[in-house]
């Protein structure tokens, strides 16, 4: 019987809230930063190449003088990771013409592989990965 009049004790004011419309609050978005909108949309391009298995429009989307990641390299890498899968950037950070960005990458039906990409700012102003690593940039925040 307590518990019974606990649950109505709860339900009252809140089906008060929902037959009011329920609460407005203000939204809340962070503010809009292009240059990071441009480097982060120059990553996903990339990533979602080499999701699609097109191994080789991939390498020509990487820098020039890009490390060691040529076709084979991306296919050796990306390949084994089963599609679709789910992408996330969870950090970046910028310092002049160069950049840096984590992703987790979650494959289907697996669990979440991280990388690191380095990119560079092009003369046009895009922006373009050099290099990709297994693992996450280190964050210091203190």
């Amino acid at each position: 019987m307590l518990r019974r009049l606990a649950v109505l004790a709860l339900a009252g004011p809140l089906a008060l809230i929902s037959a009011c419309g329920g609460i407005d609050l203000p939204s809340v978005s962070a503010p809009s930063d292009p240059e990071n909108d441009k480097l982060v949309g120059s990553l996903t391009t990339l990533v979602d190449t080499l999701g699609r298995g097109e191994y080789a429009a991939a390498a020509a989307l990487l820098c020039p003088d890009a490390e060691q990641q040529d076709e084979a390299a991306l296919r050796t890498e990306f390949e084994p990771h089963p599609r679709p899968w789910k992408q996330f950037v969870t950090y970046t950070s910028r310092s002049g013409d160069s950049g840096d960005a984590n992703m987790d990458l979650t494959p289907s039906g697996t669990s979440v592989v991280r990388y690191t990409f380095s990119l560079k700012k092009t003369a046009d102003g895009s922006w373009q990965v050099c290099d990709v690593h297994r693992g996450s940039v280190q964050v210091d925040v203190g």
